[in-house]
């Protein structure tokens, strides 16, 4: 069990590690991200190795694990508008992602892309949310957007949806022909006043439209922030039971 990091403790800054467990939960080791100060061994092909730390992806048939980064402490429990005012404060965002040996838990190569959130593709050898397309929402205007990524070295954005004021992950089925949106990005960072939506909504995806099938008001129901879905593969797990339409909704919640 390998866990991520935002930040360390020290100058709550963005300077963080993965942390390796046993499945009995017992500590293993640390492995600290590459930076510009020690690049532990790996190859820094662009301009920046910040040794941030966010989400992590790991494809074993391919030996491949890659991280990716995003801001420490400081930042991230500031208030949104004040940091966007700090030029400071500014220069402590992430901007890169790092390859591993995933057998080995060696950094091997650090990358710069200005990405924060991404899937390993279930089929393909691609990072993206699913073989054909991938699915991109923009938090200040409350959009979505689906890019066809059939050729993966040419994405065509062909379709857009205002979800609501503001939004912030998308999650797909694994079939693709499901899409669920939550909206809250950062308690200090989300919007303010009426803008400051808390939901969860699911859509049907026919390939052409979006079609909102129900929607969750977590203000309404009084169950906090919803920041992110994720989805394992059924097929994964053998005592698995599939979800009803009677899954609770503590349970979406979670």
């Amino acid at each position: 069990m390998i866990i991520t990091a935002l930040s360390n403790n020290k100058d709550n800054g963005g300077r963080t590690a993965l942390v390796e467990y046993s499945n009995a939960g017992e500590y293993l080791q640390t492995h600290w991200m590459p930076s510009d100060q020690d690049l532990n061994g790996a190859v820094k092909t662009g301009k920046y190795s910040d040794g941030f730390g966010y989400d992590i992806r790991a494809l074993p048939r391919r030996n491949a694990m890659f991280t990716s980064s995003f801001t420490g402490w400081s930042n991230y429990m500031m208030d949104f508008g004040k940091m966007l005012g700090d030029q400071e404060a500014m220069k402590r965002f992430g901007n890169t992602m790092v390859r591993w040996d995933l057998h080995a838990r060696k950094p091997k190569e650090v990358f710069d892309v200005p990405v924060r959130r991404w899937k390993c593709a279930a089929l393909g050898n691609h990072a993206i949310t699913d073989d054909q397309g991938l699915w991109v929402n923009t938090f200040m205007d409350g959009k979505t957007r689906y890019f066809d990524m059939s050729d993966p070295f040419n994405p065509k954005q062909t379709y857009e949806k205002q979800i609501g004021a503001q939004v912030n992950m998308a999650s797909s089925s694994w079939d693709g022909k499901r899409v669920y949106y939550t909206s809250s990005l950062l308690a200090n960072w989300d919007k303010k006043g009426a803008d400051n939506e808390q939901y969860f909504k699911a859509y049907n995806w026919d390939g052409k439209e979006l079609t909102e099938q129900f929607s969750i008001d977590f203000t309404k129901e009084k169950l906090g922030r919803a920041h992110q879905m994720r989805f394992g593969a059924y097929s994964l797990y053998a005592n698995a039971s599939p979800v009803t339409p009677k899954t609770k909704l503590s349970q979406l919640a979670q």
